[in-house]
């Protein structure tokens, strides 16, 4: 046994983690309050909070890790860890939070995040899962007795900051494309909607004295021309396959594109088909369950409860999108069915917006340069997830080092 494996300690995560720790909060005072909805599955970051008055739940401060104790929430891989509160502050969630935090001089919180996400440590939580079809928990007490090996307070903060580097610039792009995003729509809206989109002087359009011209949609900048989407656009919906593998094989090479592949959730492949074949600037819309909401297209296979919408100019491809996402939440109120709420397709095909033909070009290249950075941004964090997914069973075992200490590839 070399020093590697002598300085990695053999104990129980009940030793070394605290498992809800108190911490006191006044009833029906208000605070930041997470819920299950606000953890996005594989992200390390909180993407948002609310204020509530409290009233019971897990309570947690900035550094500690919440792990989904529920059903499907764990195995979609609901595991967060704390970055938004000030310094001392204390937060509360769900209470299908279980929130582990450091022990001092023995464990870091960073560590602790990154232990917790290990496919050992959710396959035991996993099988540990009691109660109801549907409302299964996982049991603490299994956690609290499970025998890890633990390396030094140096080592722990070293692997920590290898896999973190990852996620902080995973989160940074993430930052990225949510600014690419609304500047996107904040265009949108100005130009094709406020009319001040700038004239050949520079200055906005409308506000300066552009001329208006009347139509159905109102008055509208002279040289413009209403579009009503039925008379531009076809819908191809998708088909459920004949089979799905949950890993990539020689046969299944595609992933099948189902809502949780969008969410981050769980992804499935299946084989190659060329009319359900999605590229990533298509305009995808969920026919079945969230219908109405939009989607970048990302490459893999339609599933039968999305839609690819194909525009015929493809100089009209990222207006439509853009001008998509700006009535979402219409698309989504606007649903027929009563158990499964399905897309109104007719109600989505008459909608009308207005374009200038003069322009077209110029402008949809602005939306497609931003559509294409988000695009980009987020090839990247697929790379990066897959390179901290590799790397975590190698950091968190002493068996995936060599002598010196370095990682074995």
């Amino acid at each position: 046994m070399n020093k590697i494996n002598k300085d990695w300690k053999e104990v129980k995560l009940g030793d070394i983690v605290y498992f809800n720790p108190k911490e006191s909060l006044i009833k029906g005072k208000i605070y930041k309050k997470v819920s299950m909805d606000c953890l996005k599955p594989k992200t390390r970051e909180i993407i948002k909070y609310e204020l509530d008055k409290f009233k019971g739940g897990s309570k947690f401060r900035n550094g500690d890790t919440l792990f989904a104790r529920i059903t499907p929430c764990l195995e979609n891989g609901k595991i967060a860890q704390v970055s938004f509160l000030d310094n001392k502050e204390i937060g509360f969630g769900s209470t299908e939070f279980i929130v582990l935090r450091e022990k001092e001089n023995i464990t870091l919180n960073d560590y602790i995040y990154y232990l917790f996400i290990t496919d050992k440590i959710k396959n035991i939580a996993i099988k540990s899962m009691t109660g109801t079809s549907g409302r299964q928990r996982v049991q603490e007490d299994v956690l609290k007795y499970t025998i890890v090996k633990l390396p030094p307070l140096a080592e722990q903060k070293r692997i920590a900051s290898i896999l973190s580097a990852l996620d902080d610039k995973i989160e940074l792009n993430n930052k990225t494309n949510k600014i690419l995003e609304e500047m996107a729509q904040t265009i949108f809206k100005e130009w094709f909607i406020n009319f001040n989109f700038p004239n050949e002087d520079g200055k906005p359009y409308k506000k300066s004295g552009g001329e208006m011209i009347d139509s159905e949609l109102g008055k509208i900048p002279k040289g413009w021309k209403v579009i009503t989407l039925k008379d531009i656009i076809s819908i191809a919906k998708g088909k459920k396959p004949k089979a799905t593998s949950d890993k990539i094989t020689e046969k299944f090479t595609m992933p099948y594109l189902t809502i949780n592949c969008y969410n981050n959730e769980a992804t499935e492949y299946t084989e190659y088909n060329e009319k359900m074949h999605v590229k990533e600037l298509d305009i995808i819309m969920v026919m079945d369950g969230n219908a109405g909401k939009i989607f970048y297209g990302k490459e893999g296979i339609l599933s039968s409860t999305m839609a690819k919408l194909i525009v015929k100019d493809s100089n009209l491809n990222e207006l439509v999108f853009y001008f998509l996402k700006s009535i979402e939440y219409d698309l989504m109120y606007h649903t027929v069915g009563s158990v499964i709420q399905h897309a109104d397709k007719q109600y989505m095909l008459n909608k009308k917006f207005c374009v200038s033909l003069d322009n077209l070009e110029r402008l949809s290249d602005i939306f497609k340069c931003i559509r294409k950075e988000i695009s980009l941004n987020k090839k990247e964090n697929e790379k990066l997830s897959n390179i901290r997914d590799s790397l975590l069973p190698k950091l968190m075992t002493p068996n995936g080092r060599r002598a010196d200490g370095e990682i074995r590839i």
